[in-house]
């Protein structure tokens, strides 16, 4: 016979029935299935210093700019000892979380 198992939904022949269950990332009753907002639900395993993005049925994350990794996992990215800073050659660079800051050296002043 024909079942009625959603498109988001397996179909289980048990003879002379069936069963719906509705695949990962979705919930519901089989017959329905309605995504699961991951991110929104707080059941994502992003990373703190991630994005998270729903894009059904799953979730996908990034790491945050000044972070780099899976997006899972995100470690900060010390512009400091890389080079990739905006200071100006009299000032220093001080690597913090996601970023950095200059200060100018002594005997000089600016932003």
């Amino acid at each position: 016979g024909t079942h009625t198992c959603s498109a988001q939904a397996t179909c289980t022949d048990t003879k002379p029935l069936f069963t719906c269950a509705c695949m990962t990332g979705y919930t519901g009753t089989g017959t329905t299935c309605l995504n699961v907002d991951e991110c929104s639900t707080g059941t994502h395993t992003c990373s703190a210093q991630a994005t998270c993005t729903d894009t059904k049925p799953l979730f996908t994350c990034a790491c945050m700019t000044g972070y780099t990794g899976t997006g899972t996992t995100c470690l900060n990215v010390d512009e400091c000892s890389t080079g990739t800073h905006t200071c100006h050659r009299n000032a220093t660079c001080t690597d913090t979380a996601g970023t950095h800051t200059c200060a100018c050296n002594a005997g000089f002043s600016g932003d």
